[in-house]
């Protein structure tokens, strides 16, 4: 059976780095729910996107059907390229204030359809 990932990459990257800041208890935090009142992030976390391809899809590329990344342009268009090189189909959308809600919405829907079929 095919292994099909789809990763939304704005709320990846913004609570991996809030579960970062508990483990790392930055400013004093012992939990997530401190992280996300008080808006403790930590700056420094990122995500090795090979790593997470290999973890969700594993390596056997003949049983990886899809692994799908979604998410809003960067301000240097080469982070798009640096991933769909770690093995992800990219799929930008323009991000704007109150937008992302409708991101993820889209997403579902484009996921629907998939699963449709």
């Amino acid at each position: 059976m095919k292994i099909f990932t789809y990763v939304d990459n704005s709320n990846l990257f913004i609570e991996g780095r809030r579960l970062s800041a508990v483990r790392k208890k930055i400013n004093g935090i012992c939990n997530i729910y401190e992280a996300i009142n008080l808006k403790i992030f930590d700056n420094d976390w990122y995500i090795d996107y090979g790593r997470l391809h290999e973890f969700l899809c594993g390596t056997e590329k003949s049983e990886i059907g899809g692994a799908r990344l979604w998410g809003s342009p960067p301000p240097k268009d080469t982070f798009w390229n640096y991933v769909e090189s770690k093995g992800f189909n990219v799929q930008t959308y323009d991000r704007s204030a109150g937008k992302e809600k409708k991101l993820i919405l889209l997403l579902l829907i484009k996921l629907a359809k998939i699963l449709e079929k």
